[in-house]
Order: C-alpha cells, then sequence, then structure tokens
C-alpha cells in the first residue's frame, strides 16, 4: 500500500513541474506577442483593420488652464445629429464657461444577476443614471446643463435626482411624456409631473413657436409639457423652424446667456422669482405677457385654477378651458384684482392670495363679504391666472332688477324670468342648442359673460354635468328647457345650485346669482353613428394598444406634422356604448394642431387623408383608469379627416370672439318691474 502511495506522490510532482513549464512558455509567448505588438509597421504597411474597433471620439475643443477654473457648461448633442447644433451656443458661452460636449445618454444593460439558480435579466439604468454618472466620472460636477428633445427631460430627472451636480438647466423644445400632453390639467397625478414639483435648479425653457401648441401659446406649453408644477421656469418662446439651434441659433443663444448671466450674478431669475406686495399677496408670473395692464373699467379675458392649501381644486367647470369676460372692479374679491391689475396680457401667473384678500373692497349692503370660502383654512388660496387679452369695451350692464312675482321656479332653487318670448323651436334635452349669456353676483359684479360672436354650445342635458361638458352649469338644463330660438330669459338659483361646491371666491354658495340668457340655436342632436363592428383579422396592429382598420381611403392630402387637423369622430367603450364626447353629435368638428393630439391620434392619423373614414381600437387612452374607463379598457374611434389647417390658420381661428356682453332692452326693463 505504501509502495502504491509513493507512486501517486511521484507522478503528482511529475503533473506540478509539467504544468509550471507549460505556464512559464505560454507567458513567454504572450511577453513575445504583446511586444511584436508593439513594434513599428514598416511604412509601406499599415496594421489590420479590426472591424470591433470604435470610433476615435470626437475632440473637445482645446482648453487652457484658466478654462479649468471656469465652471462646467455641458451640452448634450442630439442624438443622430451629425453637424454641431450647438456651436453658436457654445460660442457664446466660452467667456465665463469651460464648455463640454457629451454624446446622448444612452443606457447600458446591466450584468444579468442570478436568483434561485436562474439567470434573471437586469434592468437597464435609466439614461439619467447614466448621464449622472457621465459626469461625475468626468468630475463636472456645479454645472449648467444644455439639453434639447427627449434630452431635456433626462435631464431634468437628472438634476431632480443630484441637485448638487446640476445647478442649472437650459431646455430646448421640452416635450412632455404623451401622458401629460395629451391629458393636460389632468394629469396632476402623473410621475413626470411630481418629479418636476421636485426640480429646484433655475432652468430656462426655450421652444418653437410652432411647437405643440401653436404660436405664441406659452401657457398652453407650460400645461401640456407639466412645467406648469415647476417653480424656477423661465419660459421663452423663439420664432423658427426646426431644428431650433440652427434656424434661430443667435437669438437662442442671446436668450441663454442672459439666463445664464442672472444665473451667475445671482440675480432673481425673473419672472419666476416669488414676489410679495404690500398687501400680503404673493405671485410667480411664470410668463410675462406684453403690452399694457389693465385698467379699472377695462374688460379682461381670463383663465382661472383655484386650489385650496390641501390641494382641492374648487375652480368653476370650464375656467381653465374657456376665457371668462368680465370687466376689472372692485367686485372682485381684492386679491384677484390686485393680481389682475399688474399683469400684461398673455401673461401666465401663479397667485397665493391670503383669505382676508378673498373678499371684495365694497361688498354690496345686501350682504357681508364671504369669510369662509376657504372652509375654515385661514392661510391662503393659489389661483392660477391667465391673462389672454384686454379691451376697452363700453360699460358693462348692470345687474337686472325685476318683480319677484314674476319668477317662476322650473326647479330646485332655480327661477326664471321671461323677458322677450322668441319665434323659433323649443329647446328640449336631447338637442343642441347655443346661446349668449351674462353671469352677475349678488354684488352686481358681471363675473363673465359669452357674447352673441362667442357663444356657449352644447347638448342642454349635458351642460348641467361638469364631467360631461367642459362648460357647465346645473341650473342650465332647467332654465333653458323649453325656451324658443330668439328668446331671451333670467336665470336665478343659489351659486352652490349652478356651480356645486365649486363657486368662484367671490361669491358664498347661498347667494342668488343671475344668468341672461338669450337662446341662439336650438335643433335635434344628429342621429348616434352606428357602432363600426371589425373582424379582430381585419384590424392592423400599430402597436400593442393601437389597432386600426380604413372604413374609407381619403383622396386629399395627409396631415403636416407642424400643421392642424379638423376631425369628426365618435367613441364607443366595450359592448357598443356611445360616449358623450363625440363631434359627431355636437355636430360640430374637432380642429387641434397635430403635434397637441392625444398619442393615439398621432401614432393612427399620418398616413390619413382627407376624406379617409379609420376605426381605431385604442387601449386606455386617457391612461390606465382615467376618464372614468376601466384600466385595461378598450375604447373604439371612428375618426373622419374633414380637413387641414396651417398652424397660422389654427391660430387667428383659435383667437377668441370679444363681442359685447347682452342688454336688456329699456322697455323690457321697465316692463319687468312691474307684475304681471
Amino acid at each position: 500500500m505504501f509502495a502504491k502511495l509513493d507512486s501517486l506522490k511521484r507522478r503528482a510532482a511529475a503533473a506540478l513541474r509539467l504544468a509550471c513549464l507549460c505556464g512559464a512558455v505560454l507567458a513567454a509567448g504572450a511577453v513575445t506577442s504583446r511586444a511584436a505588438q508593439q513594434q513599428p509597421h514598416p511604412t509601406n504597411q499599415q496594421p489590420p483593420a479590426s472591424k470591433e474597433q470604435p470610433p476615435a471620439p470626437k475632440e473637445q475643443p482645446p482648453t487652457t488652464p484658466a478654462d479649468e477654473l471656469k465652471p462646467p457648461a455641458v451640452l448634450l448633442k442630439p442624438a443622430g445629429v451629425k453637424e454641431d447644433l450647438w456651436a453658436t451656443v457654445a460660442a457664446s458661452l466660452r467667456k465665463h464657461y469651460r464648455v463640454v460636449i457629451l454624446p446622448p445618454a444612452a443606457a447600458k444593460p446591466a450584468p444579468d444577476a442570478k436568483q434561485n439558480g436562474q439567470t434573471k435579466k437586469a434592468p437597464p439604468p435609466r439614461p439619467s443614471e447614466t448621464l449622472l454618472n457621465t459626469l461625475r466620472s468626468r468630475k463636472l460636477t456645479n454645472c449648467t446643463l444644455l439639453a434639447m428633445g427627449d434630452d431635456a427631460r433626462t435631464a431634468v430627472e437628472a438634476a431632480v435626482a443630484a441637485p448638487e451636480v446640476i445647478k442649472a438647466l437650459v431646455l430646448v423644445d421640452l416635450t412632455g411624456p404623451e401622458d401629460v400632453a395629451a391629458e393636460g390639467e389632468n394629469d396632476t397625478d402623473s410621475a413626470w409631473k411630481a418629479t418636476l414639483s421636485k426640480l429646484t435648479a433655475p432652468t430656462l425653457a426655450l421652444y418653437r413657436a410652432d411647437l405643440m401648441l401653436g404660436v405664441g401659446s406659452a401657457g398652453q406649453y407650460l400645461k401640456a409639457t407639466g412645467l406648469d408644477a415647476a417653480e424656477r421656469v423661465r419660459v421663452r418662446r423663439v420664432d423658427s423652424e426646426a431644428p431650433i439651434l440652427k434656424t434661430a441659433a443667435a437669438p437662442v443663444a442671446a436668450k441663454i446667456t442672459t439666463f445664464l448671466d442672472d444665473v451667475r450674478a445671482g440675480r432673481d431669475i425673473a419672472p419666476e422669482t416669488r414676489q410679495k406686495t404690500d398687501s400680503g399677496l404673493s405671485y410667480i408670473d411664470q410668463i410675462v405677457g406684453e403690452g399694457a395692464s389693465p385698467k379699472p373699467g377695462q374688460t379682461v379675458a381670463a383663465r382661472f385654477r383655484f386650489r385650496t392649501r390641501d390641494g382641492r381644486d374648487v375652480s368653476p367647470p370650464g375656467a381653465m378651458n374657456i376665457n371668462w369676460r368680465f370687466p376689472l372692479d372692485h367686485g372682485l374679491t381684492d386679491g384677484v384684482f390686485e393680481a389682475l391689475s399688474t399683469m400684461k396680457p398673455g401673461g401666465r401667473r401663479k397667485t397665493f392670495i391670503p383669505s382676508r384678500l378673498l373678499k371684495r373692497s365694497s361688498p354690496s349692503a345686501d350682504r357681508p363679504a364671504p369669510d369662509a370660502v376657504l372652509d375654515g383654512q385661514e392661510d391662503t388660496m393659489t389661483v392660477d391666472i391667465f391673462l389672454v387679452a384686454v379691451s376697452d369695451d363700453p360699460p358693462p350692464p348692470p345687474k337686472p332688477k325685476w318683480n319677484a312675482s314674476r319668477e317662476k321656479t322650473v326647479a330646485d332653487g332655480v327661477r326664471t324670468v321671461e323677458l322677450t318670448e322668441g319665434t323659433g323651436p323649443a329647446a328640449q334635452d336631447d338637442w343642441l342648442v347655443s346661446f349668449a349669456d351674462n353671469l352677475w353676483s349678488a354684488s352686481g359684479h358681471l363675473s363673465r359673460y359669452k357674447s352673441v360672436e362667442n357663444p356657449d354650445r352644447g347638448v342642454l342635458k349635458d351642460l348641467g354635468d361638469p364631467a360631461v361638458s367642459a362648460v357647465a352649469a346645473k341650473c342650465w338644463p332647467a332654465g333653458i328647457r323649453g325656451m324658443k330660438v330668439g328668446g331671451e330669459r333670467l336665470i336665478i338659483a343659489p351659486a352652490k345650485a349652478a356651480f356645486g361646491n365649486t363657486i368662484l371666491p367671490s361669491m358664498t354658495p347661498d347667494e342668488d346669482i343671475v344668468f341672461h340668457v338669450k337662446l341662439l340655436e336650438a335643433k335635434p342632436t344628429p342621429a348616434p353613428p352606428h357602432f363600426p363592428v371589425v373582424p379582430e383579422d381585419r384590424l392592423v396592429s400599430v402597436n400593442p394598444k393601437l389597432k386600426v382598420y380604413d372604413v374609407k381611403i381619403g383622396e386629399g392630402p395627409p396631415p403636416a406634422a407642424d400643421g392642424a387637423v379638423v376631425l369628426h369622430y365618435a367613441m364607443w367603450r366595450d359592448g357598443g356604448k356611445l360616449l358623450a364626447d363625440s363631434t359627431i353629435m355636437r355636430d360640430r368638428p374637432f380642429e387641434q394642431l397635430f403635434k397637441a393630439l392625444m398619442p393615439a391620434l398621432k401614432q393612427a392619423l399620418p398616413d390619413m387623408r382627407v376624406g379617409g373614414v379609420r376605426v381605431l381600437h385604442v387601449q386606455d387612452p386617457f391612461g390606465p383608469g382615467k376618464q372614468g374607463l376601466k384600466p385595461g379598457e378598450w375604447v373604439v374611434y371612428q375618426v373622419e379627416l374633414v380637413a387641414l389647417m396651417t398652424a397660422g390658420e389654427f391660430e387667428a381661428k383659435s383667437k377668441p370672439a370679444a363681442g359685447s356682453p347682452l342688454q336688456i332692452a329699456p322697455e323690457v326693463g321697465q316692463k319687468i318691474l312691474t307684475a304681471p
């Protein structure tokens, strides 16, 4: 046994000596190979090209020792663009910054991980994480970051995640995620808005005049990108075509230089810095308009959103979707009056109004000033104001007076007074109606009016439901029902019977408000379209959440990405239930810039032609569980491409018609003061 053991030991020792000898030979070979690679090649020969060899990185502009002392300005080069679009901007920054141009922040695949003995694919890091890793590895901290397009969203996420790395942002042609662009104000809970609300770095947002929402529509740009959730954002419009960094290089560079001069000098990033007045009102001007501020007695057209301290939206229906026209007078609450008085047309202001300023300087004798508009919250209300226009209209009509015996009760708390009887058809619940109207609060202030040139319109029964109609007053269906076209009527109701719990701060729930209504049109609603049944094998899948089928191929031109479309559409839920939001039922087509369409329409329409009709099957068109739909529910659209417009034509057509408030004829005013 011992002899056998000695034999095994001798074999092991021999094997060890052989392994050492082989290792030495291999090592020598490796050294020889490396030495051979380091030998210069003959002049008449080139080293063999390697297919795996990456291209040499583009050299950065040469730096000097003085440049190394400057703070870095990092420019993200757009993906897929060969030319240096940042050249003009970079040249303007080199006086004060060390300019560094980086390629797009592409996410690198993460190493696979093993779990329970199985290889699990690890999700790749977010582009913002990759960008931050690059900045840190190159010691580019305390930097200013400039980005455009999709890279701009990456830059925002990186600035929120690492404010110590990114101290200022410049965003060019930022577009919000599809859900924000499609839903606007309804998407307050989106992750994107939550990210923007944490953005602390001073930010400049530049956008093309034709981007998404039309020339001059800076307020809508804020809304659609979600930037209205951030407070330190300066928005500037640039008149140019794509690409903005090439066709408007000089104006873009000038705006960026001015912004960074303010940041570097520690000056306020006007107009976004919060300012406070002597009265205690404070505000952030997200957009400064142009022209003169309104004066008392002038008519203003504005949009509003009212929110309490705990975030509840208590705006009247449609307050941010339509223009409210009213005179600037002390019938408004003190805070709203003061805020509007220093704004300029086209401006957007986030105003913080203390509860004591949600009162009137001159309340009417028959009612006290409201003290409880905040439900007992003794701090502030946040009021977003978008001042659309200012005009010198004639003095507004006074609040009418009438003999109480002329009132007719038509619903709980809702009364009417007949002014003049029309001669046309009488309005019915299922009919389409259009009407001009004035609205007075109890104090006599003309809170809003819609003129004959720019009336309210919709299916009568829907006009009382804010969940269905963007413009709604609960008292309208009962008050207008039975009116004849051409007729005029007063509708009197407590504010809560008109607007429920969402009333203007200048009103109290139980005060009587007065509408003066003139019925301009009443006609039966068009017959509902038939639900389009398309076999599953006929549908063409555009993506996992969108399938299409062409009912009719159009013969006109296709839509342009920088233009606007005119559409007729109808919508059905699973099972064929027609949704109220259908232009066919409203007998009025839908007009919008192509870039502002909801994502499904933007994906489904590019190859359609005017005159074409297409059926769309869309899953979660407004986002999972949004707009009363179940998560994962499919909605069927039937879309007809009626016509096309340029962005300029759309802007001109979208401007609100002014007109004047309704006036009560003197003889009618005298008649209603007497008993019938």
